[in-house]
């Protein structure tokens, strides 16, 4: 029987890449899990909604109050005025029954609400100015995209408009 030397031992050893390949692979994919875990927790801003199971729960009487305010026929206007950060723009608002004919008595606020961030929201009451015209000042803190939610109150009687706005930055329209 022949003795196999060392030498000849090493020059039948090749160098395989599965295994290598193998390891390489399960390496990327913690890295990657890695990297998307880091922006998960650095790119949330911690908007929640507040109560949302609760409000779920309430979405039927969410439908009975818009179709209460449907039967109103209240006409609401809300004129867009030129919005800039910092800087404080006039609130316009017009609110007319069925008929045509002005609401006057009613209790109209403003909330401003940011859709991408919270933190920032600030609510503004109107005035009434004359017969069913609203007026009032704002100013909103930062530029982007921002949420008004309208509520009319007069009595028992309730309404409610959102609109979505636009805030340059300072000095810009």
């Amino acid at each position: 029987m022949a003795s196999l030397s060392t030498s000849n031992v090493n020059q039948d050893r090749r160098f395989e890449p599965w295994p290598w390949a193998i390891v390489a692979f399960f390496v990327v994919v913690f890295l990657a899990n890695a990297v998307f875990v880091y922006l998960s927790q650095a790119t949330w801003n911690g908007l929640v909604t507040d109560k949302h199971y609760e409000k779920g729960l309430a979405f039927n009487q969410v439908l009975d109050a818009q179709r209460r305010q449907d039967a109103l026929g209240w006409q609401a206007r809300w004129i867009p005025e030129p919005l800039n950060a910092g800087q404080p723009s006039t609130l316009l608002y017009r609110l007319n029954d069925l008929d045509g004919t002005p609401i006057s008595g009613a209790e109209v606020s403003v909330l401003f609400f940011r859709p991408v961030k919270e933190g920032d929201d600030f609510t503004v009451t109107l005035r009434e100015e004359r017969p069913g015209h609203y007026t009032g000042e704002a100013t909103p803190p930062l530029p982007g995209v921002w949420d008004l939610s309208i509520t009319t109150q007069r009595g028992e009687d309730k309404h409610v408009i959102v609109r979505r706005v636009r805030v340059a930055a300072s000095g810009k329209k």
